[in-house]
């Protein structure tokens, strides 16, 4: 991944000389992550994840990220209105 002018991309097989931080982990650790089964401090203790760099920059990078709803109200009922 790279974290430039508030943007993130990801390139695959291919790492930057210059990073920060490195982070190695399977696709499963990732779904884990991602739907939520897991929490990335919690794989990184269990030694799931491997981190080679400044670990604090990738804190900071987490830090940033908003934590968002994975299954938001598609439509809501308009409290203001009155039922006919």
């Amino acid at each position: 991944m790279n974290l430039e002018n508030s943007a993130i991309t990801c390139t695959f097989d291919k790492q930057s000389p210059n990073a920060d931080a490195t982070i190695t982990l399977t696709h499963s650790t990732l779904d884990a992550i991602t739907l939520r089964q897991k929490t990335f401090p919690q794989v990184v203790n269990e030694g799931d994840v491997k981190i080679r760099g400044d670990g604090a920059r990738l804190q900071r990078l987490l830090g940033m990220l908003e934590d968002f709803n994975p299954n938001p109200d598609v439509a809501t009922p308009n409290p203001t209105r009155q039922a006919k």
